[in-house]
């Protein structure tokens, strides 16, 4: 247990930092908030990639001992890299290796957990908490080590996650078996820096889960006549809500750079982020009830985002570091009721034994909101803060609107 523990500390640990020192090396060779965006895209794009062939790179072929030995070596290497490549290009390339070790690690490292403990809910909630504790810690530590180049940030959480990685073979001998076919990967959106991260949801089957075939038949169920029925409504809400997201966080850590933020100071106000939503987490399990009161949940931390997502526009009357640490603690508020509420309103769509397929498709909504959100954001980054706030406040003001109707449309 404490092998498994500290795998996945270091872990949350490392590539929280890494996830936001990437971007903004980036953008310190390019000044280009758009190439950081491009960043996100590429690394959006091999996460989603490599957790749809997850099943097909591990079953029959590697163990989970394997698996987290290579992730952990891919993602050290590329932040090394990172921190040793002057050519921004060639960190938006590593961006890509850093995708498909994240999307290789963190599955792998919640089925060990869930495997050693033998009790999926318990081994979700532990692996929830190391990993909100990892973040944390990650972003308090990068902050003291603000003052150091970015390169040799992601020199030193690189160096840190290769150390680990032979803990690996620590592990008992079951973990060195090959893969079984039931694993668990839940891809879920970063609400602070446009990247996905690992949260896990439910075991399921791999080949249903963040299938593209599966992200086709969900979109053309909604161009259908059925659009009316709840789960399409709910489906089509997340795929925007997370597109909004992406579009207005990707290119932030650049925003934040021109606004005159350091570092350190970039950190620390995304570990405030971070740490809001942690406390926040029993308050909001508290009110999550019966369908009514999750909707209730959902609607009203949505509700909030389009008003937050406006407010670089008051940057001209007010301090940005006033208005920065509001946008975030905010942020952090309204995430700890997404996340809590969007993955039980989707199981309860769903028959008892297909809870796993339900939430499948709404990961698979959130990688493709991420995609897009990405790619928009990398354009609209061209001319500045104003317009990636504008749109991103609109989608999200639309993706309120498809909850509501979702939450007045018939359940399937």
């Amino acid at each position: 247990m404490k092998v498994i523990s500290a795998s996945v500390f270091a872990f949350s640990f490392t590539t929280a930092v890494i996830n936001l020192s990437s971007g903004l090396r980036v953008y310190s060779l390019s000044k280009s908030a758009s190439l950081l965006s491009l960043a996100t895209l590429v690394y959006n794009v091999f996460y989603t990639l490599a957790s749809y062939y997850y099943g097909k790179i591990s079953y029959h072929r590697l163990s989970q001992v394997d698996l987290i030995f290579s992730s952990f070596l891919a993602i050290g290497a590329s932040s090394i890299l990172m921190g040793t490549l002057n050519d921004p290009y060639a960190v938006v390339a590593m961006n890509a290796i850093f995708g498909f070790g994240a999307a290789l690690g963190s599955p792998t490292l919640t089925a060990v957990l869930a495997n050693h403990l033998m009790k999926d809910n318990i081994a979700v909630t532990r692996y929830n908490i190391l990993v909100s504790l990892g973040t944390i810690f990650g972003y308090l530590t990068a902050s003291f080590l603000g003052q150091l180049p970015l390169s040799y940030i992601l020199i030193i959480m690189g160096a840190i996650l290769l150390s680990f990685a032979p803990l690996a073979f620590m592990l008992p001998p079951k973990f060195r078996a090959k893969m079984r076919e039931r694993v668990t990967i839940a891809p879920m959106l970063s609400h602070l820096v446009g990247k996905m991260r690992s949260l896990p949801s439910d075991m399921a089957h791999w080949e249903k889960l963040l299938s593209f075939g599966e992200v086709g038949r969900e979109m053309r169920k909604m161009l259908r006549v059925r659009i009316a029925r709840s789960s399409t409504l709910t489906l089509l809400g997340i795929v925007t809500l997370f597109t909004a997201i992406n579009v207005f966080f990707t290119p932030m850590p650049a925003y934040l750079r021109m606004a005159g933020y350091s570092d350190n100071e970039i950190y620390a106000i995304y570990m405030l982020s971070n740490f809001t939503t942690l406390l926040l987490y029993d308050f909001v399990k508290e009110r999550i009830g019966n369908s009514e009161q999750t909707w209730r949940v959902l609607l009203f931390s949505v509700s909030i985002r389009p008003a937050l997502f406006l407010l670089p526009f008051t940057l001209d009357l007010l301090s940005p570091k006033l208005v920065f640490p509001l946008l975030y603690i905010f942020v952090g508020a309204t995430w700890a009721g997404i996340s809590a509420s969007l993955p039980v309103i989707m199981m309860r769509h769903a028959a008892p034994e297909k809870k796993g397929e339900a939430l499948s498709k709404m990961n698979a909504m959130t990688s493709l909101g991420a995609i897009i959100g990405s790619f928009v954001a990398s354009i609209l980054s061209i001319w500045g803060i104003s317009y990636t706030s504008a749109v991103a406040s609109v989608t999200v003001l639309v993706a309120l609107l498809i909850f509501r109707e979702a939450s007045r449309a018939s359940i399937d």
